[in-house]
Order: C-alpha cells, then structure tokens, then sequence
C-alpha cells in the first residue's frame, strides 16, 4: 500500500503498457478481496486501477479495471450502474478488437437489462455477444465464452419458453465440456465452476412447477452432478457458485419434504453467506429454514427464521 501512495512521483516511462503489472496486481488483489466478501476495498482498488491505468493512458489497463468495476456493480445488484460503466468498458475493447472482452460485455449488459424488465433490449445484447464470440481465436477461449454465453440467454427465455430454457443449458454443457481439464488457457476451476452452474440451472429447471417438462429424478441428478464436481478442484469454486447451489438444494429439499436435508443446505448456505453478503440468499435462505424447522415440528427455530 505504500509503494502506491508514492508511486505517483514516479515518472510515467517506467511503466510499460499494455500487460501494466501494478494495474493488473491492484485489479486481482481487488478481485480475489471480492471472492472473500471485501466489497468496499475491492472498489476502491479497482477505482484506484482505474485512475492510475488513466493518467499514464494504458487503455489496456483502464479496460481490465473498467470491466471489473462493471462486474463490481453487476454482481451487487446494482444494474443500472453497470450499464452505465460498461459504456467506456465496450469503447475500450472495441478500439483493441478485443472480441472475448466484447463478448462478455455484452452478455452482462443483457443479463442487465432483463434483470431492469428491458427485454427487447436484452435479447440485442445476448444476440450481439454470440456474434463477437464467434470472433475469439484460441479455441478453449471460444468455447468457454460460448458456454458463458448460451448459460446468460436462459434467464431472457425463462417463462417463455421451457424448451429454449432447456436447450441453451445443454449447448452452454456441450461448449464447456469441449475444453480440456489441462487447458493452458482456461483453468481447471472455471471449468469446474461453470460445470457446476449449468447442472445447478437444470436442475432448477426440472424442479420448475411450471416446467411442463418436470422431472424430479432428473433435477436431483443434475444437483448431485453439481455436488461432485465440486470435488475435483478440492473446493476451489467460487463461494457464490457453492452459496447459489446450497440455496436450490435446500429449496429442493423442502419441496420433497425432507426437511433435515433442507435444513443443512440452508444452514450451510448461511454460513458461507455471512462472508460474502449476497441479501437475496439470505432472505431466500431463512424463508425456507423457517417452513422447514416448522416441518419437522420446532416451532421457536421457525419463528426464529421468520
């Protein structure tokens, strides 16, 4: 931290642009303080990235601060926001024909905009992010943002149409699944992480009342898979993969009455909750621990969730 207070009264030659390191070192550290629940410091050092990659005119650098910052506003809730800073971030990747960046901008600026009930505009934006994936060079590269793509167009068919639901899901599997477990590009945990997300979406997608396709057997085996993958990269998923999944387990399990399975995911979930603040969990969380602590007769802990 001190190296940066005084870092300004280092003369600008001495940085090289692109591929910046002290941009990029604040950027993974606000990243990685992110993953562990320090929301604020990340900002801030992703801002601080922001305004050092600005002053020395390192676009590549402002880009990878840009978009973290839009990523920042984006898994916060904060939707409008995130359009709005990804403006400059879409700039940026266009001048440096940057197609993977360009991709999942637009992917995140769709899931945006049905998040904020703007559909038509949401569906420009998923459309545009395939188009740009298409554009990415290095296979795994290409074909994990087409997995990423194909798993963001779900949302805008949800209550629309089940069978795109379901086929969008499979063609974000099918992307995944084609990338090698020893890819130099794409790391083992994000594929992991993805592979978890997409069975934890099927299987919420069986369990679906309105699903005119409704499969119990098939929900609990997708949530299953999800379960096993977290095995083979010992854990290294990402704490709000593992508090989503928790959450739709014990979800499940409360729709099949087993109440002491829902009770332990839920419990679970609320654990690693408290160290990364995700409200709508929460609120998820204790609603269903209140209906199954009143299923198995404990009044007080019911009330308690209530």
């Amino acid at each position: 931290i001190l190296f940066y207070l005084f870092f300004s009264t280092v003369s600008a030659e001495t940085i090289s642009c692109p591929g910046n390191k002290e941009i990029d070192q604040l950027v993974d550290k606000g990243i990685a303080l992110n993953n562990e629940g320090g929301n604020k410091e990340a900002l801030k050092l992703f801002q601080k990235a922001n305004d050092l990659a600005k002053s020395i005119g390192c676009e590549k650098g402002e880009l990878n601060a840009t978009r973290s910052i839009m990523m920042f506003y984006f898994n916060t809730y904060d939707y409008k926001k995130a359009l709005e800073i990804s403006n400059r971030a879409r700039e940026l990747a266009m001048s440096q024909k940057d197609y993977e960046t360009l991709s999942s901008l637009c992917s995140r600026r769709g899931a945006s905009y049905d998040e904020l009930g703007l559909y038509d505009e949401s569906l420009k934006e998923h459309e545009a992010a395939a188009e740009y994936m298409k554009l990415i060079a290095e296979p795994d590269k290409r074909h994990y943002q087409a997995s990423l793509v194909y798993y963001n167009m779900t949302p805008y068919y949800q209550d629309r149409s089940n069978e795109k639901v379901l086929y969008y899901l499979k063609k974000s599997r099918e992307e995944i699944l084609k990338i090698n477990n020893n890819s130099k590009d794409i790391p083992l945990e994000k594929k992991i992480d993805m592979l978890v997300s997409i069975n934890m979406n099927l299987g919420i997608h069986y369990r679906d009342r309105n699903n005119k396709g409704r499969n119990v057997k098939l929900s609990e085996f997708h949530f299953m898979e999800a379960l096993k993958q977290f095995d083979l990269v010992k854990g290294d998923v990402l704490p709000n993969t593992k508090i989503d999944l928790y959450q739709a387990l014990q979800e499940f399990y409360q729709m099949k009455k087993d109440y002491k399975k829902a009770i332990e995911y839920g419990e679970n979930m609320l654990i690693l909750e408290k160290s990364n603040s995700m409200p709508y969990n929460r609120r998820v969380g204790y609603m269903v621990l209140a209906k199954s602590y009143l299923g198995i007769g404990d009044h007080a802990t019911s009330q308690k969730y209530l």
